[in-house]
């Protein structure tokens, strides 16, 4: 006679990334705001920020399975589209001198936090962590 386990019906489980990345991005955000580079010259011969996002991109690659479906919300695929517009239509446009030179840092930093924000933070305890965070 053999017997039959049945599984809970369970809502399927959130998989986070790891506490590692989350708190990184929290030093990386108030890394950024505070402009610790700029206040401390010796700080900025390092380049911390660059430093944390090289980390965080190459944490977020090695978890990849907990990344999946995060990056289908439509305001995502709307910035996928853009970017890839953007990649497909440089060699192609004269860009005015002043608007890509000066402006692209600004461009790649607001991508940085956008998708560090969608894969990162991913339930309402890290949300309500981030939003002190930046509002302080």
């Amino acid at each position: 006679m053999s017997r039959r386990i049945r599984k809970k019906n369970s809502s399927p489980e959130i998989k986070q990334v790891s506490n590692f990345c989350f708190y990184l991005y929290l030093i990386f955000t108030c890394s950024f705001f505070l402009h610790f580079t700029a206040r401390i010259p010796a700080l900025g011969a390092l380049r911390p920020d660059l430093i944390m996002v090289i980390i965080l991109i190459f944490s977020l690659f090695t978890q990849q399975e907990k990344l999946k479906g995060k990056a289908s919300d439509p305001c995502a695929r709307a910035l996928n589209i853009f970017l890839f517009y953007f990649v497909f239509s440089l060699p192609f446009v004269e860009w005015p001198g002043s608007v890509l030179a000066d402006n692209i840092q600004t461009f790649v930093k607001a991508l940085v936090f956008f998708y560090f924000t969608i894969f990162i933070i991913d339930s309402k305890k890290r949300l309500k962590q981030m939003v002190f965070v930046f509002v302080s």
